[in-house]
């Protein structure tokens, strides 16, 4: 397998990554948005109106990098950056907030960790192979 090939390879493994999980991360708020307007913004309960903007800017968020991977299938590397803002912020009050003893929740949340490495370790994999791309070709 040539460098080229890794890297296109590489490159579509992301995103295909983050346009799946972009996707049913826009389904599930939009879902929630449709059934019951109750969310948290960062260690305070949201109910009503104020919830379900909150909800709907979080779907239309994750709707927008949809979009961007796909009409911008070249800017790889900073839509992976973006997507990985995204989900740190949907992951930090998870993670501060809600894995109180009032919650019982456990502090280390591996789903929501996933979704975070994966697509460093792809954009670092991404940068390695780019690079040794640059320097085969020179």
């Amino acid at each position: 397998m040539t460098p080229q090939n890794r890297v296109e390879l590489v490159d579509k493994v992301i995103r295909g990554y983050l346009l799946g999980l972009s996707t049913l991360t826009a389904l599930m708020f939009f879902f929630v948005f449709t059934i019951n307007w109750e969310d948290w913004f960062w260690g305070i309960k949201l109910d009503g109106l104020p919830a379900g903007i909150y909800l709907l800017v979080k779907g239309l968020i994750a709707l927008f990098l949809v979009m961007l991977m796909i009409k911008y299938r070249e800017k790889i590397e900073l839509l992976t950056v973006l997507a990985i803002l995204y989900f740190g912020y949907l992951l930090a009050p998870t993670t501060l907030y809600l894995s109180s003893p009032v919650f019982d929740m456990p502090r280390y949340l591996a789903q929501l960790t996933v979704v975070l490495v994966v697509p460093g370790i792809l954009l670092v994999a991404h940068w390695i192979l780019h690079h040794n791309k640059k320097t085969a070709t020179q």
